[in-house]
């Protein structure tokens, strides 16, 4: 990420603020859409996730460490993926719509 952070001209040290900066306002999405807001959200969190399994990247993992520790990587990079979303939903009470 930091990566193309920098090959966009943008500092690393913007990474965690935009992250926190777009939960505030999918949060605040959710409060006004409701119905939706949470299923865009949710899509927008499988890109998240999709980008995360590119066959190239998940390949030059698994060249660099074992398959115990690619194993390890991928569940906290997945959990650390989508862990605003399940902590938004949950405050809005709209954590069945995540089990379906």
């Amino acid at each position: 990420m930091e990566r193309y952070l920098h090959d966009f001209g943008f500092s690393k040290y913007l990474l965690i603020p935009g992250i926190i900066l777009f939960y505030i306002i999918s949060y605040f999405f959710i409060l006004q859409y409701p119905t939706w807001g949470s299923y865009l959200i949710s899509l927008l969190n499988f890109q998240v996730l999709f980008h995360f399994s590119e066959f190239r990247r998940n390949d030059f993992l698994r060249s660099l460490f074992s398959t115990i520790d690619y194993h390890k990587i991928r569940i906290i990079e997945n959990f650390l993926g989508s862990i605003g979303t399940i902590i938004m939903d949950q405050f809005q009470n709209l954590w069945t719509k995540q089990i379906i």
